[in-house]
């Protein structure tokens, strides 16, 4: 074990996407840089559960220290669907609990177990999920919360997370301090939010909780908190230290939503691509995301990797990152975690039993 955690300690901080359902020679030498730390897989990546077995081993014959990740939450955001459980949204799951509470966290529990079991299958380390956002108007958040109330989003998110846990499959809480704060869509603008900080930490609390008995990642909104700072959450060292600091009892490792969203591009306007990278790791971010999802003509052309070296890496200054030492508290005493197949079987009928997807 020792030596897996050493090994892993200094992963890039760079979390990448791939055009297809194959490794081309391009990408495979785009994942040979040491600045990669991560692969987060999307729907485009994703045939069936052989091709997708292979393509993780292809990447980690590549590079054995990437991480494998995925958005796969359940309800509308879950990126594998073929020959995998199609499970309920995070509404429905709340909405079970409001009129029976241990059936509620049951379902909590056999969502997490499930969806850590079959990711597990497959080679998935990171899953980013679940979101504890409270629940709000937000377009964005729509089915993807529990509850609006707080109490509620801590009991299920932690019922979830045991699951996910207990198959070795890292969770990660989204999306710090609260997306549910503001109605708007930080993939496509800017989003602020003017509410003082004692509005604010209702929200707050929910990350607080979690992650003082969790020891997992965080992923970063992109939302800005005027009255807090001017700065957007990820590239705020006052949320992401300061805060932080005082409100966890552990060292928190964050995680940047993606880094080419229009929430933190467009705030950004005066500074480079590689610029946003180095102000949100300085700042507190220890890994960041950085996909062309938001271009899908990129994709469809499977130019990521020269759209990666053009805009990134052709301007990047290695010693920039030079000995950036990257540890997720958690690899020790989640990652090495095996599911049983018969509490996977039981979870897969308590999921059968209320199905409302």
């Amino acid at each position: 074990m020792r030596q897996f955690l050493s090994h892993m300690n200094n992963i890039g901080p760079l979390i990448i996407n791939l055009d297809s359902t194959d490794i081309s020679s391009d990408e495979e030498n785009l994942l040979k840089n040491t600045l990669i730390g991560g692969v987060i897989l999307f729907e485009h990546n994703y045939i069936d559960q052989k091709q997708i077995i292979n393509l993780i081993k292809k990447i980690k014959k590549i590079n054995s220290r990437i991480l494998i990740s995925v958005d796969h939450e359940g309800g509308r955001v879950q990126r594998f669907k073929n020959k995998f459980t199609r499970l309920p949204s995070f509404e429905s799951i709340g909405e079970i609990y409001t009129d029976n509470k241990n059936l509620g966290e049951d379902l909590a529990y056999s969502c997490g177990y499930v969806a850590g079991y079959e990711l597990k299958s497959i080679g998935i380390d990171i899953n980013f999920s679940p979101v504890i956002d409270l629940s709000s108007e937000s377009k964005v958040l729509k089915s993807r919360t529990f509850s609006s109330v707080p109490q509620i989003v801590v009991k299920l998110a932690s019922r979830y997370i045991e699951g996910l846990i207990d198959n070795g499959i890292i969770p990660v809480l989204k999306h710090y301090p609260g997306h549910g704060l503001v109605s708007s869509d930080t993939h496509t603008e800017v989003s602020t939010c003017k509410l003082p900080f004692d509005k604010i930490f209702l929200h707050l609390s929910v990350f607080r909780d979690i992650i003082n008995h969790f020891d997992i990642p965080i992923m970063t909104s992109h939302v800005q908190f005027s009255d807090i700072d001017s700065e957007p959450v990820t590239t705020s060292s006052k949320w992401l230290k300061t805060i932080a600091n005082e409100y966890f009892k552990n060292k928190t490792f964050f995680i940047s939503d993606d880094l080419e969203m229009s929430g933190i591009n467009k705030y950004h306007t005066n500074l480079s691509k590689v610029e946003i990278i180095k102000q949100a790791l300085c700042n507190g971010c220890s890994m960041v995301i950085v996909t062309t999802m938001q271009a899908e003509r990129v994709i469809n052309e499977k130019s990521s990797h020269l759209y990666y070296q053009n805009e990134y890496f052709n301007h990047i200054n290695p010693e920039d990152f030079k000995n950036r030492y990257i540890n997720l508290p958690c690899l020790d005493n989640i990652i090495y975690n095996e599911g049983k197949t018969s509490t996977y079987k039981e979870a897969l009928r308590n999921i059968t039993k209320r199905r409302d997807i």
